[in-house]
């Protein structure tokens, strides 16, 4: 049986999963970049990234069960950093005078903060688009024959009249 050539998914999922490199290690647009696919924007390889990510859920679930990052084992380390705890040391004229071990405040928050995202108790950001936003618009019209290039002209002249 002949053996199937690897498809830019397969590099993608590659990537992504490669502990050995900061760049690509769950990390979706750098992942698409490096897997070989052509695009023409950063958004470009984040949409390529997040349709992989979507498409591959499964085998991303099971590589991170296998490695000790199960659903129940990312609760377990939840539940204990929700109960984090650190030291303070205390110095006078440079020398520590004291320690005492307290709540980790922000450990704590920002575990709270990570698990309130997970559940989708959050509402919705809100993005306040306030203006107009002018966009460059590209339309090729060499197909058209002269009657519908002159109907169109009409429709956006007579649109034009009616909004000034």
């Amino acid at each position: 049986m002949a053996k199937r050539k690897p498809t830019k998914q397969n590099a993608w999922l590659k990537h992504f999963l490669n502990e050995g490199c900061s760049t690509t290690f769950l990390n979706a647009t750098e992942s698409a970049k490096r897997a070989g696919y052509l695009a023409s924007s950063d958004e470009s390889f984040r949409s390529i990234g997040y349709q992989n990510f979507t498409k591959l859920a499964d085998k991303i679930n099971t590589w991170l069960d296998e490695h000790g990052l199960s659903e129940s084992a990312l609760k377990i380390k939840l539940v204990s950093l929700l109960n984090a705890r650190e030291t303070k040391f205390f110095a006078h004229e440079g020398r520590v005078v004291d320690e005492r071990e307290v709540e980790a405040i922000e450990v704590q928050r920002r575990t709270l903060d990570l698990a309130f995202k997970l559940k989708g108790s959050y509402a919705p950001e809100k993005h306040d688009h306030s203006g107009e936003v002018a966009l460059p618009v590209k339309i090729d019209f060499s197909d058209l024959t002269q009657e519908e290039r002159d109907a169109i002209r009409a429709i956006l002249s007579r649109r034009a009249a009616s909004a000034g």
